[in-house]
């Protein structure tokens, strides 16, 4: 979708997303982190999903059109 209005700005949330996605994928399969634990599920997994959507909306709200 956003790769129809700019090719830049689709660049930089496609980056966000895939370290994101990569972030989640490393966490996830490490067997020695004890996911079910609540506070390091919020820390490993909530907190980069929160940083990811922050990080995003700043590129969207930062977008000129240049």
């Amino acid at each position: 979708m956003f790769i129809a209005i700019d090719e830049g700005l689709y660049n930089k949330i496609l980056l966000k997303v895939d370290d994101l996605i990569d972030s989640l994928t490393n966490t996830i399969f490490d067997e020695g982190i004890n996911l079910s634990h609540q506070p390091k599920y919020e820390e490993l997994i909530s907190k980069k999903i929160k940083e990811s959507k922050t990080d995003i909306l700043k590129i969207l709200f930062s977008y000129t059109g240049e």
